[in-house]
This record gives structure tokens, C-alpha cells and sequence, in this order.
């Protein structure tokens, strides 16, 4: 069992980083990386409803800001709202 850690964690990382900041630039999510990139995006909603999986778009956007992020994309674009809405049951 130990022997799979590292896979796990490689591929973690993977897809928390590289293969989000893809996403993001294939999608248009992520138009200009600054502060908040698709990594950073995609590591708001799986830490942030790990912690709360009842998590408010305030909450995440703590998570963000704890990322390092400048908060939500939905706070500056509207890039954010659709998904959430669809997610929440609301569109």
C-alpha cells in the first residue's frame, strides 16, 4: 500500500496544478493569470467543500484568498456564476 502514496500524490498534484491550469485556458475560465489561476480555482472547490461540503461563495472565496488568490472569479467576471448556480441547483 505504501509503494501507492507517491503515485497518489503525484497525480494529485498533477491535476491540482498542471492539468487545472489547462482547463482553465482551454475553457476561458482563466483568460489572464495573475493572482487567480485555473490551479488556484480548481484548488478553491476541492479544499473549500473538503473542509464544508455545504460551502457558500463567501466561503470559498476565503478559500481562495487563503490560496493566495485575489477571491472568486464571479467577483470580478461572471466566469464563475453559471457553474456555481448549475452546481447549487439554481440554473
Amino acid at each position: 500500500m505504501s509503494h501507492i502514496i507517491p503515485q497518489v500524490t503525484e497525480t494529485m498534484k498533477k491535476v491540482l496544478t498542471d492539468k487545472a491550469n489547462e482547463a482553465a485556458q482551454q475553457t476561458g475560465c482563466v483568460r489572464r493569470e495573475r493572482k487567480f489561476s485555473g490551479a488556484t480555482f480548481v484548488q478553491t472547490l476541492v479544499l473549500g467543500w473538503l473542509d464544508n461540503p455545504d460551502a457558500t461563495l463567501s466561503d470559498l472565496a476565503s478559500t481562495a484568498a487563503s490560496l493566495g488568490g485575489l477571491g472568486l472569479p464571479s467577483e470580478r467576471c461572471g466566469c464563475f456564476r453559471s457553474p456555481w448556480r448549475r452546481l447549487n441547483g439554481q440554473g
